[in-house]
């Protein structure tokens, strides 16, 4: 090896071992301009370089471009960064950085809910669904109570709605799934969560794609489907129903009154022996069993029709408790009683308030989307087809007349 060849090995060595701050440094030194240079090597490159060109007499202030080879570059691609950030670039990524903020670091912000979400914010505790209204879950664990109470206490179907606001598809079935959870009420219990806010609730489950419906029944997952698709949305939720009744009945806003168990316990023969202290008895069991299943209507009746093996107590709408009926684990559900004597006036303005509520959504729920088929006929059309992409990533269509 010669001496040039020498010097420029170690030149190289000596490079390489200098850092990116370094060679620019270096490189600057020399009155080379190494902005375009995006990757070590092609530093490394400028800089081998740079020593066999001799330095032109200019002033310090400026600087000398060196090419860089091709070989140089495509051995390590470049990414094109903006040589000025403007206020038009600012702008941008400070939207950018707010969405992200708002979507995902701080999704329980105020941001307005989606009006064609058309739930409320209640949680497992709300009795919406004993009046076809649709709930909206905000957390993990409401919809891990949710489930509890419907696997305990209803034996309800559960139906839930993952969407996002951004999504086309999730808007258009938007009024349909609010309209069959009124048409299902005491069948089926409806939810939704936005994924963008119950962000635990989606990941947990594995949601990819919006909207996404899952099934639940006894706790356990039946069914789940993504896509807009109101035949089978329907048709698995009648499945379920008449599963539910099948297997044991469901019990909206209903529980077994102190009265009805013990009545039930004195007629099962064997069970008492007969004689003045057997109402006793059966009122003292009556308590206990009333205290261990509180709250879980199905299972007590489960646990009445396995052990006597011929039936079970009749049920009664829950009792009013400071006027308003307590619901399927508390909450204000609507009143339930034969007579509004020793009903307080609030909760009959509560009352009130609920049904005006259900006109409005009503009024709501018959505003049409789309011109429906039967006003159409006798118009002249073509066939066509309509291309075009949207959040849910909807390619193309044909439709006919």
């Amino acid at each position: 090896m010669n001496g040039s060849a020498a010097a420029a090995a170690e030149a190289r060595m000596r490079a390489n071992a200098m850092g990116v701050s370094e060679l620019r440094s270096t490189l600057a030194g020399m009155g080379v301009d190494s902005r375009n240079a995006l990757e070590k090597s092609e530093l490394v490159t400028l800089y081998m370089l740079a020593r066999k060109q001799p330095p032109n007499p200019t002033p310090p202030t400026q600087t000398r471009t060196v090419p860089i080879p091709a070989s140089a570059r495509a051995a390590s691609p470049s990414i094109k960064i903006p040589k000025e950030v403007n206020w038009a670039n600012a702008f941008f990524f400070a939207m950018v950085a707010l969405f992200v903020y708002n979507n995902f670091i701080n999704p329980s912000s105020d941001t307005p809910t989606d009006p064609s979400s058309g739930g409320e914010a209640a949680g497992p505790a709300s009795t919406a669904f004993a009046r076809g209204e649709v709930a909206d879950l905000m957390t993990y664990g409401e919809f891990q109570k949710m489930l509890k109470l419907h696997e305990d206490d209803t034996n309800l179907p559960v139906v839930v709605d993952f969407f996002s606001q951004g999504c086309g598809p999730c808007r258009q079935i938007a009024p349909y799934y609010r309209a069959l959870a009124k048409e299902m009420a005491g069948e089926v219990a409806f939810y939704k969560v936005d994924v963008n806010k119950n962000i635990g609730t989606a990941q947990q489950l594995g949601i990819r794609a919006m909207p996404t419906f899952h099934f639940y029944h006894q706790g356990k997952l039946r069914h789940r489907f993504s896509g807009a698709d109101a035949r089978q949305l329907e048709q698995v939720a009648q499945r379920l129903s008449l599963e539910a009744r099948s297997q044991g009945g469901v019990f909206v806003d209903h529980a077994v009154t102190p009265r009805a168990l013990v009545d039930f316990l004195l007629t099962r023969h064997g069970e008492f022996e007969p004689g003045a202290s057997a109402s006793s008895e059966a009122t003292q069991l009556a308590t206990k069993l009333l205290t261990e299943f509180k709250g879980r209507t199905f299972r007590l009746i489960e646990h009445l029709e396995r052990k006597y093996k011929d039936g079970a107590p009749e049920t009664a709408p829950r009792p009013v408790e400071g006027g308003a009926s307590g619901g399927a684990g508390g909450g204000g559900g609507s009143l339930s009683v034969s007579s509004l004597e020793g009903v307080s006036r609030e909760a009959l303005e509560t009352e009130l308030e609920r049904r005006l509520s259900l006109e409005d959504e009503a009024s709501e729920d018959s505003q049409v989307l789309f011109t429906p088929p039967e006003a159409l006929k006798g118009v002249s059309s073509l066939s066509v087809v309509i291309v075009g992409g949207g959040p849910a990533g909807v390619s193309a269509g044909p439709f006919t007349p």
